[in-house]
């Protein structure tokens, strides 16, 4: 598999996730209760923590000079992201 398509498999599974996620939060906010809401909070919290670590996870696994800047740019353009309060 070459170097752009790895990135764009990563990526394309994030977006798939996070997608998922969404519309989890959906159905708690409408259908949950308080109970589920705060159960979700709590997910949440670990799923963003959980992204941080997987973009430096990702950062370190592939130290290759052959893939390009941007590729890394990406992951610790997540990882500052998802570490915003």
């Amino acid at each position: 598999m070459h170097q752009r398509e790895e990135k764009e498999v990563c990526l394309n599974l994030w977006n798939s996730l996070w997608n998922s996620v969404q519309m989890f939060i959906v159905f708690l906010l409408v259908l949950g209760t308080l109970k589920s809401r705060m159960a979700m909070i709590h997910s949440l919290v670990h799923i963003e923590s959980v992204a941080i670590d997987l973009s430096w996870d990702i950062i370190a696994r592939y130290p290759s000079n052959n893939l390009p800047k941007e590729f890394y740019d990406d992951f610790v353009k997540v990882a500052q992201d998802e570490a915003k309060v």
